[in-house]
């Protein structure tokens, strides 16, 4: 039998014209259900969705400016870039805060230091860009420094590991040791913490090394904590460090 095909515009509520795709579906009023997912393949799974959080990547740098010829902001927007950018390479991890203003402090000098042969302009820009750099870097050590003490907790104990070892080895075999200006508030801040830090933990450092030392040796080894937790941050003076472990040793063998 043949069906006439009947104009929508006489359809009673209710009523729906008759497709193929519909044959099986109900009405207009509740259609089919969406076609089922894929199934998972487990080989080749989907990629994971774009990474931000907690290390987002760096802002854009702006226009290139060929010779550095650029107005001040446009270097500002350059300089967060650079630093924004060094901070991202290296994990947005606060265990690099105390190298990350030397290592933008190196970029800076290679490529944006000040020079007697800029144009005015050409030096506008290259100050916006230390600024911008700098108020990374600001950031970041306000983060990592003032807002959570754990670095700073780590880097006392740390010190007391290493004035504990000199004191009292565990092992025989090593004798000598190496590790790894105007500074921001939140460093010295920093610093002073983890003096307290290793001024605490020394004593328990040096009993789990196996040493029972008399109070005179806690209270020598206590006094090293500040030069110890000094010489751990960038621009230590080698040869103090050295000198430090020495005298330590000598007072082990007294």
């Amino acid at each position: 039998m043949k069906v006439k095909s009947i104009p929508a515009s006489i359809l009673l509520p209710g009523w729906v014209l008759y497709s193929p795709d519909y044959a099986n579906a109900g009405s207009l009023d509740h259609p089919p259900p969406p076609p089922p997912p894929p199934p998972h393949d487990h080989e080749n799974p989907p990629p994971p969705p774009p990474s931000g959080g907690d290390c987002p990547p760096p802002p854009p740098p702006g226009p290139p400016k060929p010779n550095n010829d650029g107005t001040y902001n446009e270097g500002v927007t350059r300089g967060v870039h650079e630093a924004s950018r060094i901070w991202h390479d290296g994990g947005c991890d606060c265990a690099n805060i105390w190298g990350f203003e030397e290592e933008v402090d190196d970029l800076m000098e290679a490529n944006f230091d000040e020079s007697p042969n800029d144009t005015d302009k050409q030096d506008a820009y290259k100050r916006g860009v230390r600024d911008g750099a700098s108020l990374v870097v600001t950031e970041h050590e306000r983060e990592c420094l003032d807002e959570t003490p754990d670095e700073c907790f780590d880097l006392g104990s740390a010190a007391a590991m290493q004035i504990a070892f000199d004191y009292c080895p565990f092992s025989a075999q090593a004798d000598s040791y190496g590790y790894g200006s105007d500074e921001p508030d939140n460093k010295q801040s920093c610093r002073e913490v983890a003096y307290g830090v290793c001024e605490g933990a020394i004593i328990k450092m040096v009993e789990s090394n196996g040493c029972d030392p008399p109070t005179s040796d806690v209270a020598v080894l206590q006094e090293e904590c500040e030069g110890q937790v000094d010489s751990m941050t960038p621009d230590a003076d080698n040869a103090v460090k050295e000198e430090m472990a020495v005298e330590r040793r000598g007072l082990r063998k007294k």
